[in-house]
């Protein structure tokens, strides 16, 4: 008996979407068959570079008439809330959506709640953790090699919402994912900076008490 081949759909037809698509095909047990964007000529062009069977003006649609059994979204993250909502309520198996998972904290709570409800997992895309740094890192951790950490500090020069989601999310795989028990951050914004369309922080910090009492700091 074969194995199953997964259909995947691709919401967002920009850099990303290429990505996601060119990563899956990569992989022997899914096949992108569709795409959809808010631009239907950006639907259209990737359809084609990528030999789709379909492609879409609207994500509904492509929901409702396909039956797919992932979808990667991959717009900018303040329109991640309705499409992830209705890939969830169309009962796909899985969704992957790129980082940050959206622009707010409410809007990621909707997206979990959406998908807890339907059963459908749900995937940020932090392929960052899997650098080969981060997996000695924790490789040293879990065999005692370097004993037990109490503090992890890490620092860079880019937004919270680019960078940041990548830089915590590092820190938790070093660390062996563990679960956070109380955070505390402050930022400070004096001039117009702004960082893939959102106007981001000149200077911040953070703090997070994982279990086990270790503390996570950003900067």
């Amino acid at each position: 008996m074969s194995e199953k081949t997964y259909r995947v759909g691709i919401i967002g037809c920009g850099g990303m979407g290429r990505s996601h698509a060119n990563a899956w095909k990569d992989h022997p047990r899914t096949t992108v068959v569709t795409c959809s964007d808010l631009f239907p000529e950006a639907a259209e062009s990737f359809a084609e570079s990528q030999e789709l069977e379909s492609h879409y003006g609207d994500f509904n649609q492509m929901l409702e008439k396909e039956n797919l059994d992932i979808v990667s979204i991959t717009t900018w993250q303040s329109v991640r809330l309705e499409p992830t909502v209705a890939a969830a309520k169309a009962g796909v198996a899985g969704i992957i959506t790129e980082k940050p998972m959206s622009g707010s904290l409410g809007a990621a709570d909707d997206m979990m709640a959406a998908c807890d409800e339907s059963g459908t997992k749900l995937v940020v895309g932090h392929q960052r953790r899997f650098g080969p740094q981060n997996s000695e890192a924790r490789r040293l951790i879990q065999e005692g090699a370097i004993g037990q950490p109490q503090t992890m500090l890490r620092r860079d020069g880019l937004g919270l919402l680019n960078r940041g989601t990548h830089e915590i999310d590092e820190m938790r795989y070093i660390l062996g994912d563990p679960e956070p028990l109380w955070l505390i951050g402050q930022v400070s914004r004096k001039t117009d900076k702004w960082e893939r369309r959102v106007r981001c922080e000149d200077l911040c910090f953070g703090e997070v008490c994982f279990e086990g009492g270790i503390r996570g700091i950003y900067e």
